[in-house]
């Protein structure tokens, strides 16, 4: 339907081309006619009409095209020359289709005389309608040859994409009974070619893709059978729960520990032994609690055992609730331990509280983490206020400004975490007042060695020092007049003799 449309639509424009192209033609011949006919007749004395057909019948011996002349000069009658209708070289209906009629022009020009002159020329239409006839043979012949070429060209590839099509459902079959090795031969026709190789392409990535999915479910399964080994493996015990609370599954060490001995080898219903603490209404509470630790009272008359209770929900790959995962941590012995550790801490603190000299820790930053009794009396701070804060805002030691310089180069060379120990030091008071303090730092180091903090331990050596600066003054002085005695006098002597042999200067003595 879409030739014969197209095939139909092109003889349209074809004979409306054609029957333009003859009336651009038959207009044509008409002009010539006319114009070598005018100058004759015109020459010719008016009324001889015997000239003027011997003119016209010369005239239509000359073109067979012309249908007839006639010649009217002035008021003289008419002299009419006519030709024979020509044999149609194409059908009548074809005539009778396009409706082409005899074309008829005319000419004036002025005779010698001054007379009108009037020549009108009549040409047949059967050669009109003969040439377009003949054209569209032709165009008809070149048509049939196009499309016995199309349909056999047609048929050609039908035939071949037939084949292509059939060695397509028989790769494919055999695709899909399991060969995935099946690949289609590249031959034939650029299309088959191309189709292959796309098939071949698609069936190696789909063979690939087989080949990957088998391996992965091989892996899934050596990973779920290894999960599975390492949970029974593993000496926590675990269970596994449903969305509903119903149990699934457990370990071998929950086993172990809540099912009794002599059901080992043939497992009880999970019922039977799932402690009550552990009930789905009960369980999360005791999993999000600060103290999610819990009594358990195992199988076989074993003694009770404190356990830690953590859960954690599972999902699907979808992301929906698929259940809890619930295991249990043995703490008894942690719990000892602790015990222990706190009787221990509660005799150090009371060992610290009940010595004299004070004592406070520091961690590795400087931060006050405890602090006895008698080092917050010579502080001025409690131990809720000492906490927590740097060491050098409540252990306040002056300094007087020629020393701070000495003492921060000593700080400087000072071996870190060395013991450092100082005798002549002021401690100031929260109060402002001043205490005489000795004082021995040192770090607190780990099992391995590593510093953790510090340790300062002080004592308050006021009267000490008092004492002795009172010892030394009666040493050199007399009781009586508060003057330097004979033995400061000698000291000072002795000490100006040594600097004048030094220093190469004469000495006098002089007495009063």
């Amino acid at each position: 339907l879409i030739i014969l449309a197209v095939t139909g639509v092109r003889y349209h424009y074809l004979l409306s081309t054609e029957i333009a192209e003859s009336h651009r033609l038959a207009t044509t011949e008409l002009r010539r006619v006319g114009d070598a006919l005018l100058p004759a007749l015109s020459a010719l004395p008016v009324g001889d009409s015997e000239g003027a057909a011997i003119v016209l019948r010369e005239a239509l011996a000359g073109s067979a095209a012309v249908r007839s002349l006639q010649w009217t000069a002035g008021t003289q009658p008419a002299v009419e020359a006519a030709s024979a209708r020509p044999a149609p070289r194409a059908p009548d209906w074809f005539a009778r289709w396009l409706d082409v009629g005899p074309l008829v022009q005319q000419f004036g020009q002025n005779t010698l005389s001054g007379q009108p002159g009037r020549l009108m020329v009549t040409l047949h239409a059967e050669p009109l309608v003969g040439q377009i006839w003949s054209t569209v043979v032709v165009q008809l012949r070149i048509t049939a040859l196009n499309i016995f070429t199309i349909f056999f060209l047609l048929t050609l590839l039908l035939r071949a994409n037939a084949r292509m099509l059939r060695r397509l459902a028989e790769a494919t079959d055999a695709f899909r009974q399991g060969r995935l090795d099946t690949r289609m031969d590249v031959t034939g026709t650029l299309e088959s070619r191309a189709m292959a190789a796309t098939f071949n392409d698609m069936a190696g990535k789909v063979q690939s893709l087989v080949l990957s999915l088998r391996e992965t479910q091989h892996l899934q399964s050596e990973q779920l059978h290894f999960t599975r080994q390492l949970i029974d493996a593993l000496p926590l015990p675990v269970f596994v729960r449903d969305p509903k609370g119903a149990y699934l599954d457990v370990n071998r060490a929950w086993q172990r520990i809540f099912q009794p001995r002599a059901d080992l080898g043939h497992p009880a219903p999970p019922s039977t032994f799932y402690p009550p603490e552990l009930s789905p209404e009960r369980s999360a509470q005791i999993a999000m609690a600060q103290d999610n630790e819990i009594r358990i009272r195992p199988a076989n008359h074993h003694p009770p055992r404190d356990m830690a209770y953590y859960e954690a929900p599972f999902t699907t790959t979808s992301g929906e609730l698929a259940g809890t995962i619930g295991t249990l941590v043995d703490v008894t012995e942690r719990k000892r331990a602790q015990e222990a550790l706190r009787a221990e801490k509660e005799r150090a603190e009371v060992t610290l509280a009940s010595i004299g000299d004070g004592v406070i820790t520091t961690d590795l930053a400087g931060c006050i983490e405890t602090i006895n009794e008698a080092a917050q009396l010579m502080t001025g701070f409690n131990a809720d206020q000492a906490t927590g804060r740097q060491l050098d805002t409540v252990f306040r030691l002056y300094e007087d400004p020629a020393s701070r310089n000495a003492n921060a180069a000593a700080e400087r060379d000072t071996v870190p975490g060395a013991l450092q120990q100082a005798t002549h030091e002021l401690l100031i008071h929260r109060s402002g007042e001043r205490y005489a303090i000795e004082y021995t730092a040192s770090a607190i180091r780990k099992g391995d060695g590593m510093a953790v903090g510090c340790v300062l331990v002080f004592r308050d050596v006021t009267e000490t020092r008092n004492l002795r600066h009172q010892i030394s003054w009666h040493a050199r002085h007399d009781a009586l007049t508060g003057l330097y005695n004979r033995a400061a006098l000698a000291e000072r002597l002795t000490h100006a003799i040594f600097v004048a042999r030094q220093k190469g200067l004469l000495l006098a003595v002089c007495m009063l």
